[in-house]
């Protein structure tokens, strides 16, 4: 093995920087996506969620309901999560529909100073999946990487939901947009991962066995 490798230093020290780079990339990229906050709070009862998030990329955060579908048919959970309508200049739907899951939540950076908040009704759903629901609570808002402290009520008891379960979801749009450098070196550095430098690493995997096969070959017609 030592001599494989002295014999192909040059090469193999590429290769090894390569996948350094690409298993690196990897590792960053998940903690950078990872949603500052996905957590579960009741329904029914009314339940409650305070805990310190940490925000990676600055840009605007959504904070949503994400509905599981449980035990309900898909198309009942639909209705009662309801149709999609844009946000008016007030902050409210434009067109609610849906059942109301009220409540009341607030954003802090470590000082205490209040960044964000709000409190009332929820209506609607924005996104959907096959098992899952999204409801936007409240309009983006743009926030800076750090700590900050998560709190959230919900106001009364939601037992039409049953069957149901929620989390409560703080996290980047889920859109093709350009939020700094931490999200432009994620979008290009993937594209050039995928395209260019995992190619060119596999690429050169094979020229190393190709080579290392050929002296094998040779040194075997050779006795």
């Amino acid at each position: 093995m030592i001599d494989f490798f002295n014999r192909r230093r040059v090469l193999m020290s590429l290769l090894l920087v390569l996948l350094v780079w690409l298993g690196g990339f990897a590792l960053w990229s998940v903690e950078m996506t990872d949603a500052p906050l996905d957590e579960p709070i009741s329904l029914s009862p009314a339940g409650h969620v305070e805990r310190t998030i940490r925000v990676r990329m600055d840009g605007p955060h959504e904070l949503s309901f994400k509905f599981s579908i449980g035990s309900r048919p898909r198309k009942e959970a639909m209705v009662l999560v309801g149709k999609f309508s844009p946000f008016g200049k007030d902050g409210l739907r434009t067109r609610p529909s849906g059942t109301d899951v009220p409540i009341r939540w607030s954003l802090s950076d470590p000082s205490g100073r209040r960044v964000a908040s709000g409190e009332g009704s929820t209506f609607g759903g924005d996104s959907h999946a096959e098992k899952e629901i999204w409801r936007m609570i409240a309009q983006p808002k743009g926030l800076i990487p750090g700590p900050y402290r998560f709190e959230a009520s919900i106001l009364r008891d939601c037992p039409e939901f049953h069957g149901l379960t929620a989390h409560l979801q703080l996290a980047l749009p889920g859109r093709k947009i350009s939020f700094g450098w931490r999200s432009d070196l994620l979008f290009w550095g993937s594209a050039a991962n995928y395209y260019l430098i995992g190619p060119f690493a596999l690429s050169l995997a094979f020229v190393l066995i190709g080579l290392e096969l050929g002296r094998w070959l040779a040194l075997r017609g050779n006795r």
